[in-house]
């Protein structure tokens, strides 16, 4: 259909390989040696992910990190290796944590060879996980350490890696609120206990006294109103229909916006407090709530819906389907040519426009915009509605 229509193939769906592989990688390894990481490049992330970043980074690309000026894309070319000996083992590690979670859901033994095969393919190529690794973002070691959070049963090695976790992407200490709701307060001081530790020791080696400043970065990217070119078709949240309605047509809808935030939240601590559920039905809704909240999580955010892929299947097929549809590239491609693309993307360097799937276009004079753009927020709230006011699926493993 798009070669019928456009006389070409479609875009690749990776970045520009010359200008943006693997750099949410090589930014963060990069910036682990620069003394300007909160103050200059203005970091989200904890002191853990940039002690992660000089681990991996070989010795002979790290000693001439200074002299280049913490340029990553140097970094890239130097340290390439490292991207491949460190991010596939991680994504190969996640997929067969995340194939065997998904078994807890159905008897594995009524799954046919097919069935197991194709559960695979989606599980190891879905869109999500796929542009996680292209873009070698750490939350893809985040996501491993969740997946080993929830699989293992040792409350010690969950506490570590609760404590992990938290370090590299704060806003998941939205997970330890099941065990303060449910009166499990020893359990969650552990937790908050083990994530002030890798705190302290990874803010002692790093030596950053502006380090704190992580927070106050965090919630300036999410109140920004800026369009993040990797959310125009692989959204999740009705925020950059606001933030791309205003951009182009002047429009300010964020106080309606914010109406629906609040009406999000309110529905959020309605079912906490007045609905049963268990460990998994709190993980989903909290991961639902976070994407349609906010478009700053990231598509990539999408991925920790994948261990729960065949209990949306028990839940409802059609709840199924719906998150197949979320993970899997299916959207058509529309073209809205009263959308100029001068008003949005007049800042972007004309190469990254080019070649990017997110926002390409033939002419180079319209928007090229997928069905996704349109129905993937509308999906993943109806998802979060339906897991609201659905009655509890009892617990197939215990933790």
């Amino acid at each position: 259909l798009y070669y019928l229509t456009f006389g070409i193939l479609p875009p690749s769906v990776f970045h520009n390989p010359s200008y943006d592989l693997f750099m949410d990688f090589f930014n963060t390894n990069a910036n682990a040696y620069s003394p300007g990481r909160y103050t200059g490049w203005h970091s989200l992330y904890p002191p853990l992910s940039f002690i992660v970043g000089q681990i991996v980074t070989p010795n002979e690309c790290a000693d001439s990190i200074e002299v280049v000026k913490y340029n990553s894309l140097w970094l890239r070319n130097c340290a390439i290796n490292s991207y491949f000996y460190f991010v596939i083992p991680v994504y190969l590690i996640s997929v067969y944590y995340t194939y065997k979670l998904n078994l807890i859901f159905l008897d594995k033994n009524k799954l046919t060879l097919y069935s197991k095969f194709s559960l695979i393919c989606i599980l190891a190529f879905n869109m999500p996980l796929l542009f996680l690794v292209e873009r070698g973002n750490y939350l893809i070691l985040a996501y491993l350490f969740f997946l080993l959070f929830i699989y293992h049963n040792n409350n010690t090695f969950k506490t570590i890696l609760g404590g992990l976790l938290v370090n590299l992407k704060p806003y998941l200490i939205v997970f330890f609120g099941y065990e303060f709701i449910k009166k499990n307060y020893l359990s969650f001081f552990y937790y908050l206990a083990s994530v002030l530790f890798f705190f302290g020791v990874t803010f002692y080696f790093l030596s950053d006294d502006f380090a704190l400043l992580f927070v106050k970065n965090m919630f300036s990217f999410s109140g920004s109103g800026s369009i993040n070119i990797h959310a125009l078709n692989f959204t999740n949240s009705f925020e950059t229909y606001v933030n791309f309605v205003h951009k182009l047509y002047k429009i300010d809808l964020s106080h309606l916006f914010n109406v629906f935030r609040l009406i999000v939240i309110t529905l959020f601590i309605y079912y906490i407090f007045n609905r049963n559920y268990d460990k998994f039905k709190y993980m989903l809704v909290s991961i639902l709530c976070m994407l349609v909240l906010t478009a700053s999580v990231g598509f990539y955010f999408y991925v920790f819906l994948l261990p729960f892929i065949l209990y949306f299947l028990r839940l409802n097929f059609y709840l199924f389907i719906g998150v197949i549809y979320i993970i899997i590239p299916f959207d058509l491609v529309l073209i809205t040519k009263d959308l100029t693309m001068g008003p949005v993307f007049n800042s972007l360097d004309p190469s990254q426009i080019k070649d990017t799937p997110y926002i390409s276009s033939m002419t180079h004079q319209f928007i090229i915009l997928s069905l996704g753009f349109f129905i993937k927020p509308f999906i993943t709230f109806l998802i979060f509605i339906f897991l609201i006011f659905e009655g509890n699926l009892n617990e197939q493993k215990k933790y």
